[in-house]
């Protein structure tokens, strides 16, 4: 007999105390975390990044690049787009590890806004005061305010284009 009347009200019991305490939270609200900014449609694209030549990259051998970009500026109505050539002491990666990237080429061109094609070259010098003997190449590029000083934009590519040499 017990058993029946504990299947009787075990639903009932169960939908008011939920009920209780939906009404008990809605009196001690916690206030939300404001909702993030809207991503803007700044953006960069490397189009193509290519060695001028067939020589094969070696210490002590200066190499140049042809660097083709897309970018895509709204946020601001001018800025500056850099793009910079670093080294990797480690020859299998051109992640950062605990040898320190060295910026060896590096470009900058004032932008405005819209989507617009740049092209350059960068020139890796190989020269073995600042390269070691093996290690791997890749790009870099940015977005910066000049006033303030403000970088707003990073993209690297090193998973994408890493070059041994």
């Amino acid at each position: 007999m017990a058993l029946n009347w504990m299947r009787r009200t075990l639903p009932f019991a169960l939908m008011a105390s939920a009920l209780i305490g939906i009404n008990a939270c809605a009196h001690h609200r916690v206030a939300s975390a404001p909702a993030p900014p809207a991503l803007n449609g700044d953006s960069i694209r490397l189009l193509s990044f290519d060695q001028i030549g067939a020589v094969a990259l070696s210490a002590g051998k200066p190499a140049r690049f042809l660097v083709r970009i897309e970018y895509t500026l709204t946020s601001y109505d001018h800025a500056i787009l850099a793009v910079d050539l670093l080294q990797f002491a480690n020859r299998d990666s051109c992640i950062p590890d605990a040898e320190p990237v060295v910026k060896l080429a590096h470009f900058t061109q004032p932008i405005e806004r819209g989507t617009h094609n740049v092209e350059t070259i960068l020139i890796w010098p190989g020269d073995q005061a600042r390269s070691p003997e093996t290690g791997t190449i890749s790009i870099q590029t940015s977005m910066w305010l000049v006033q303030p000083s403000y970088q707003f934009l990073l993209r690297t590519y090193g998973t994408q284009h890493c070059l041994r040499y």
